[in-house]
């Protein structure tokens, strides 16, 4: 799974970018899903880069979803997952 993400003026150092996926509940909610790192595998221009998951399995039936996931990182953070500091991918079509 790979995601192009523009960091602007960030370095892929300054942030967590994560493949979120697990379990959908039949409102096409998570019911119960994980974060896994992505690693930054390109620098592009304009600030872009390329970041990317291997390793992905599946072991559960049922419907499944996915999205991108980018929190900060540094040391001396509490936590990374405070609202505002999220920011979450965007569907194909926006």
């Amino acid at each position: 799974m790979k995601a192009l993400i523009h960091l602007g003026q960030l370095r892929p150092d300054d942030v967590t970018v994560e493949l979120y996926m697990g379990r959908l509940d039949a409102g096409a909610d998570f019911a119960d899903a994980t974060g896994m790192p992505m690693q930054a595998v390109e620098s592009l221009e304009d600030g872009r880069h390329l970041f990317e998951a291997s390793g992905i399995t599946c072991c559960d039936s049922g419907q499944h979803g996915y999205t991108v996931r980018v929190v900060p990182c540094y040391p001396g953070m509490v936590t990374p997952y405070l609202p505002g500091l999220i920011t979450w991918a965007e569907s194909a079509g926006a």
